[in-house]
């Protein structure tokens, strides 16, 4: 319960506090954090994607509305970024130990925070709507989300290489 509180519920809310002062305002820049996982999902993370998907749906739906008050509205959508939630992988008790042996099987790399601090930034300040990175990721979920058996294949790999197959 607490991922969807922070990631969902706390969202909500400050788009709820600050989101109309900026419309009446009609100036404002907000920055919302999904995960690719909202496009094509990833085994032992349903609570984890469930909120993120929540969030691209809440961005693509405000990019309608504020389109027509000034205020600016960019989803990020990374894939893994080096922090402490590999720690305790989306609530699964996965170690980052093996979530580091399931991305080096699928090739997938992991971003270090201070890389993608840089690109949200430079992102956001080129007016980019829609920031996702990396790009071999970007493009795996692409592929995941349109032809399903690669994204049967890819979760098989992974999950083998933590010893979740069992």
């Amino acid at each position: 319960m607490e991922i969807y509180r922070v990631n969902l519920l706390s969202t909500t809310a400050v788009l709820a506090t600050l989101y109309p002062a900026m419309v009446e305002r009609r100036e404002g820049t907000i920055v919302l954090f999904s995960s690719l996982t909202s496009l094509s999902g990833a085994p032992m993370s349903a609570p984890y994607g469930a909120t993120k998907t929540a969030l691209y749906g809440i961005w693509k739906n405000l990019q309608y509305e504020a389109s027509r008050t000034g205020v600016s509205i960019h989803l990020v959508s990374p894939s893994f970024v080096d922090t402490p939630l590999f720690e305790n992988f989306i609530l699964r008790k996965i170690t980052s130990q093996q979530i580091r042996r399931s991305l080096l099987a699928t090739r997938l790399p992991i971003t270090q925070p201070a890389i993608a601090a840089r690109k949200i930034v430079a992102s956001v300040q080129r007016g980019k709507k829609y920031i996702i990175f990396p790009f071999q990721i970007a493009l795996c979920a692409f592929f995941v989300r349109r032809f399903p058996p690669i994204g049967r294949r890819f979760v098989k790999q992974s999950t083998r290489a933590i010893g979740l197959d069992k």
